[in-house]
Parts: structure tokens; C-alpha cells; sequence
């Protein structure tokens, strides 16, 4: 088995087989997008219980992926399977953003992509 092939079948791996929590440090291949970099946060970030708080997340992705497109990272995750909707909420505390007057989502981390 080649590394390639290795790196293929594993979840947090990029194609040169570093893990996604290394990069840019060790690796600067053009593997890492920001889904990935979501889904590596996402993974991360889940508690005990299985849950994912966006409290959590958001310190991860902050300046690693565009404020703009988180909303549609989520959306992805829950149409690939990867998170569901717990029907929680939480207050935000994300007063960078100025969304601190709202309510943060709390999804369920599934075992999909």
C-alpha cells in the first residue's frame, strides 16, 4: 500500500498523509480547503454527550476560514450527514462577529463523511 493510497482512506489525512491538525506547519499541499478545515474543527470541537456547540467551533475556524462562508459549511455538514440539528439552542458568544444578541445552534455530531 502506497501512502497516497493510505492517505485516501483516511478522514483527516491530506494526500501526503499529514494530518489536517498539522497544517500549514508541516504541509502546504493544496489539499486543505476550508470544508476541511471545518470538518477537522468539527471533530475537535465534539463533547462527551456527542454534541457540537458552535461556541466551540468558532475559535477553531476563526482566520482559517472566511466569516462569510461558515453558515454554508454548516449547511454542507448537515446535507452530507456529518451534523443534525439537536433543535438547542444556546446564547452566542461571539461578540467579533456581533452576533452576541442570538442564538447558537447546537447540532449532534453523526459518524457520515
Amino acid at each position: 500500500m502506497t501512502l497516497a493510497t493510505w492517505a485516501a482512506t483516511q478522514p483527516n489525512r491530506c494526500s501526503l498523509g499529514f494530518a489536517l491538525a498539522h497544517h500549514p506547519t508541516f504541509c502546504a499541499c493544496s489539499d486543505l480547503g476550508e470544508y476541511a478545515v471545518f470538518v477537522s474543527a468539527l471533530r475537535q470541537a465534539v463533547r462527551q454527550d456527542g454534541t457540537v456547540h458552535q461556541c466551540d467551533v468558532r475559535p477553531l475556524v476563526r482566520g482559517r476560514v472566511a466569516p462569510k462562508h461558515v453558515g454554508t459549511l454548516y449547511r454542507r455538514a448537515k446535507a452530507e450527514g456529518l451534523l443534525a440539528d439537536t433543535g438547542e439552542r444556546e446564547p452566542s458568544n461571539d461578540v467579533a462577529g456581533r452576533n452576541a444578541d442570538k442564538l447558537d445552534r447546537i447540532y449532534a455530531l453523526r459518524s457520515a463523511a
